[in-house]
């Protein structure tokens, strides 16, 4: 199929950051490929940090609320990438504001979440400043990811119908379904009224990509036969077995957020290490998160001779770190209050883990996304029994041949399924049928 240039304007809730979630996904799926030109309106305080996009609107909460109190402040504004050497004009929070912030997060009560989509609301981040970025800019294609926050979904189909052009939506979580678990009325009433706005977004998209074929299954039989799976990909080339085999103590690391119950699987698994290191140290745990946590749970983490919390890394130096690893760990939680959440999820370090081709250890509820996905594909070495944990990890310490034989498993599924190339090339033939079928604005 000829090849052409695309215009993609995306709207996130945080800034086109490759150190976060969003910013490391999307610049993977769409990286430096000169057949797009993107453009990014995000939603939270913070700057980018990327060379795949250029162009950045910002409108926050806090730029929100001035512009109602005080005249003349504007609801939004364009940015300026750190990573394009350019001046950054991005709006931040002050360290009162971020403490404030990690507290209301930590908190999650109901209310907070209910007055930040009252302001919101309001349509006040409409404004001629929006309006002039999305028409200068005169995307293609809005390429959309359904969040379970109704806001950036509506800026989505606004951008959508100002330019009269097509929508195409990115789900990575269940944000649609009951099949939650929460012993609060209040939960469920903020369930009922967000997904009438998800259901608006996705019945706006040309196709629905989800995270897992599972996820596709179950969201094809609710919004039909436009649903399709899109995951990050990874260059797999030829596998290179363990270098460190001769080496001793094991190394094993863990990479990413801490939040959904994950830390109290990490705060275990390393109890349990520090058991198999009560005569000599075999293994050794290494934690890296940018996820702020209390004092307390770092102390937990903190074994001597076992386990550390080394903080966070920049994105780039995440694979000589996975490399140097003999196995790459992957927790779920197994709380009832968490395991619907992740039903249908797949955690994006995942592809990152099977491309350095080191043997990954997944621990976690067996009905979880991600667990059943690396058992179904032979992919990992997994755990969804609390009482085994202790008696496999033991069992894997002792054994080089069976961490090597589980690292080349994975490698070879990585290749089989999440081949870069071809996740890009078919997500821009999507986009070049999806645009020829709608035609442009006048």
């Amino acid at each position: 199929m000829k090849q052409r240039r695309i215009k993609v304007l995306i709207v996130s809730l945080s800034p086109w950051d490759e150190s976060n979630s969003f910013g490391n996904s999307f610049s993977n799926i769409f990286g430096g490929d000169a057949r797009y030109e993107f453009a990014n309106i995000y939603c939270e305080s913070g700057s980018p940090r990327t060379t795949v996009c250029k162009y950045f609107f910002q409108i926050t909460l806090k730029s929100i609320l001035k512009s109602i109190f005080t005249r003349g402040c504007r609801s939004g504004a364009e940015v300026f990438s750190e990573s394009q050497d350019s001046i950054v004009c991005a709006d931040s929070l002050s360290v009162f504001e971020g403490r404030i912030l990690n507290v209301a997060k930590r908190l999650r009560f109901q209310i907070l979440f209910w007055a930040r989509d009252i302001v919101w609301s309001n349509y006040r981040w409409r404004s001629k400043e929006l309006d002039t970025f999305i028409t200068n800019f005169a995307p293609d294609v809005i390429f959309q990811p359904i969040f379970y926050s109704s806001y950036a979904n509506e800026i989505g189909l606004y951008a959508g119908r100002l330019t009269n052009r097509p929508m195409l939506g990115y789900i990575s979580d269940d944000n649609y379904t009951y099949r939650q678990f929460s012993l609060s009325p209040l939960f469920w009433i903020d369930r009922a009224i967000k997904r009438r706005y998800v259901k608006r977004a996705i019945d706006s998209c040309k196709i629905l990509y989800t995270i897992t074929d599972r996820q596709r299954l179950e969201y094809s039989e609710i919004f039909g036969d436009k649903c399709k799976v899109l995951s990050k990909g990874g260059v797999f080339v030829d596998f290179e077995a363990d270098i460190r085999r001769d080496k001793s103590p094991i190394r094993v690391v863990y990479s990413g957020n801490l939040g959904s119950g994950r830390l109290e699987v990490l705060t275990l698994l390393a109890e349990v290490l520090s058991r198999i290191n009560e005569k000599s140290v075999e293994v050794e745990l290494f934690v890296y998160s940018m996820s702020a946590i209390s004092n307390s749970a770092i102390r937990g983490l903190n074994i001597e001779g076992t386990s550390s919390f080394c903080g966070g890394v920049e994105s780039g130096e995440l694979g000589a770190i996975h490399r140097g690893a003999d196995i790459l760990v992957h927790v779920e939680s197994f709380r009832l209050s968490e395991r619907y959440s992740s039903r249908l999820s797949f955690s994006t370090k995942i592809v990152d883990y099977l491309e350095a081709g080191r043997c990954v250890l997944a621990i976690g509820w067996g009905g979880s996304g991600a667990i059943e996905y690396l058992r179904a594909h032979g992919a990992a070495i997994v755990i969804s029994d609390k009482s085994e944990l202790f008696k496999t990890v033991s069992q894997l310490v002792g054994n080089h041949q069976l961490i090597d034989d589980c690292a080349e498993r994975g490698f070879h599924c990585g290749r089989a399924r999440h081949q870069i190339e071809e996740i890009r090339n078919s997500l821009h033939d999507d986009m070049i049928v999806v645009c020829d079928r709608t035609v442009p604005p006048a």
